[in-house]
């Protein structure tokens, strides 16, 4: 049975700085280098989107959304194939 790529997490960049929304789990904010242009991301079917410099951020934040919110567990091997190349917002 393959699971549906139903999972993304958000982060809005500022020029110094993200803003990471998570649905139903925390609001936060978190400091990113601005030169730093290799962000990956993954996306929910439900809206959930991830956006990151850090592979393990995504991997620890979309995994925390899919046990939360889809009662599914997520290996960082599922996770890191769903990963694309994301673009840095301005």
């Amino acid at each position: 049975e393959r699971r549906s790529s139903a999972f993304v997490a958000s982060v809005h960049i500022a020029p110094e700085s993200s803003e990471r929304i998570l649905p139903g789990v925390r609001r936060e904010v978190v400091s990113m280098p601005s030169n730093m242009m290799d962000m990956k991301m993954v996306q929910c079917d439900c809206g959930f989107m991830m956006q990151s410099h850090s592979e393990n951020e995504i991997v620890k934040m979309t995994q925390m959304h899919a046990k939360e919110t889809h009662q599914q567990d997520m290996s960082a091997r599922e996770v890191k194939g769903m990963m694309k190349p994301a673009m840095m917002m301005k």
